[in-house]
């Protein structure tokens, strides 16, 4: 594995910018070129070559990344952005470019991770059925069906962007007028903590890293490594009843000892070069695995280390 060309789509958002950060310290790739829907954002100066492209959903889109691929001789296709690993769940996307473009490999968790991770009501209901202790969690009908307070989040929904807690009907009618998709989800008090995971698997070698974390506008912002057999049996256990191939991010809050999973992103998430930095290489282990190279031995970080969300500021002077 060597000289390798690797093509990141929907390189200008935070996970995009990690991954494009990680490949450019790589002895083993030779250049990497970034695609997003619009160049406002850094990965137009961390590529080594950047495209505007359309949605993924727009019947130009496939064509667009094929001559791409083709003016590049891109070995290696990573699929950042949730709207387009959605869509390939829908229209196998990447199998089709893959049928066009032999010998290209595309780093993919598998389709039930994707199926059960994209929709939080089926995620909450298959974890449960396989005795993995999840929040209560149902549909949300003209009435609510939980005692306040809950949680009003959209079903399909990515991150924090709809996340509501509910402490009165007027708030339900009101949330209930302004979003469409809506779940009810029992609310779990944070006083114990919310922990975010990555759990990578692959041929049945599972891996994974835990960090108690704090949020900042939507994002982990903190975290302090906190692993545990506890934690890795339950990962374990999420990991086999996914069938898991690839890697993923799990999150969890723990109520009076007990950990709820409460949402599962089948992606790299926001948290990848952190984890990198700690040794949980997500990202170099999924490009290995479809190179079909060994993986080399991973030893879990101490615990206590910590890690803190900063910024970089980027400039193009004028010509």
């Amino acid at each position: 594995m060597k000289n390798v060309t690797v093509l990141v789509t929907g390189s200008g958002g935070d996970i995009g910018q990690s991954i494009v950060k990680i490949l450019q310290q790589q002895d083993f790739v030779k250049k990497v070129v970034g695609t997003d829907i619009h160049d406002k954002h850094p990965s137009v100066l961390l590529c080594d070559a950047f495209y505007t492209v359309n949605r993924v959903t727009d019947s130009r889109y496939a064509d667009e990344i094929s001559r791409i691929i083709h003016t590049h001789e891109i070995d290696l296709l990573i699929p950042v952005a949730e709207p387009e690993l959605r869509q390939h769940l829908k229209a196998d996307t990447y199998s089709i470019l893959v049928g066009r473009h032999p010998g290209l490999k595309v780093v993919l968790p598998n389709k039930l991770s994707l199926a059960v991770g994209f929709d939080k009501l089926r995620t909450a209901e298959y974890l449960k059925a396989k005795g993995i202790p999840t929040p209560t969690t149902v549909e949300a009908g003209d009435n609510p069906d939980l005692e306040y307070p809950f949680v009003l989040k959209d079903r399909y929904g990515s991150g924090s962007k709809v996340n509501h807690v509910v402490t009165t009907n007027r708030q339900y009618v009101f949330y209930q007028k302004e979003h469409s998709n809506l779940i009810q989800q029992q609310f779990l008090p944070g006083a114990e903590g919310e922990f975010t995971c990555g759990l990578y698997r692959s041929n049945g070698v599972v891996r994974s890293i835990t960090f108690k974390r704090e949020l900042m506008g939507g994002y982990s912002n903190y975290g302090v490594v906190e692993n545990s057999e506890k934690t890795t049996r339950l990962l374990e256990d999420i990991a086999t009843a996914l069938d898991l191939e690839g890697a993923i991010n799990v999150q969890f809050r723990r109520v009076n000892g007990v950990d709820y999973v409460f949402e599962i992103n089948p992606r790299f998430s926001s948290t990848v070069l952190f984890r990198h930095l700690f040794g949980f290489s997500d990202l170099i282990w999924s490009i290995m695995t479809v190179f079909e190279v060994p993986l080399p031995d991973y030893r879990a970080p101490a615990n206590g280390g910590v890690f803190y969300k900063g910024f970089n500021e980027y400039i193009t002077p004028a010509k």
